[in-house]
């Protein structure tokens, strides 16, 4: 059976991942190690490597995880990525990213904007379905709120060397407000879709990922 290798968003864990059918596949989700002080996200993607043993590892990352996915393929080109929700590089961050940079207000934003129930973090999402607000709720109870204030610190100040290699599949919703469906590079655009797909569109992904993986060239999505 394939194995396949997950890396989940900022603050989350694997349970973004519970609601997708991957009976096709040996799942292995990758978890989180801390972070150094002032750690960059390409050295940081660096350590997490060191968890995926396979010399040729399949890695899907949703949103941050694609992003740290994508700087693991720019260092070793026997990785294969497939992005939910995410970028290829830092020059696809929306402009008010940059911003933060200089405004550092994710210092303070987290915790408050994380809590259980928040209308305004489940609006951002896109979590619209009672089972997907359910499992949201839960992931962001055991948020490391530290953690995510070094993770938006190392997306802004985020510079990559490089561009990826043609053919990436790359799956994003077009109602995304987190990080907006990039122009151009898109494999598959999901309709009205927001930032957590596998929570609110588990047949969908679940089967692009079975597709995709396990028969490439034959998608008809």
């Amino acid at each position: 059976m394939q194995r396949v290798y997950f890396i989940s968003g900022l603050g989350a864990d694997k349970r973004v991942f519970e609601k997708l059918d991957l009976t096709w596949c040996e799942p292995v989700f990758v978890r989180w190690i801390r972070p150094l002080s002032k750690e960059s996200l390409p050295a940081y993607a660096a350590r997490l490597r060191r968890q995926i043993g396979d010399t040729s590892p399949i890695i899907v990352g949703i949103s941050f995880g694609g992003m740290l996915a994508a700087e693991m393929l720019r260092v070793d080109p026997s990785v294969t990525i497939i992005l939910l929700a995410s970028i290829q590089n830092s020059k696809e961050l929306p402009r008010w990213y940059r911003l933060g940079k200089y405004l550092p207000l994710y210092r303070v934003l987290p915790r408050p904007l994380l809590l259980p129930g928040n209308f305004i973090s489940q609006w951002l999402f896109g979590v619209r379905s009672a089972a997907g607000r359910q499992t949201f709720n839960q992931i962001v109870q055991n948020t490391d709120s530290d953690f995510v204030r070094w993770a938006i610190w190392s997306i802004l100040h985020w510079k990559t060397a490089s561009a990826l290699p043609p053919g990436i599949i790359h799956i994003h919703g077009t109602k995304d407000r987190v990080l907006p469906c990039p122009a151009g590079i898109t494999t598959h655009k999901i309709q009205g879709g927001g930032h957590l797909l596998p929570l609110e569109y588990p047949e969908t992904i679940s089967q692009l990922l079975k597709n995709h993986i396990l028969s490439p060239g034959t998608v008809i999505y």
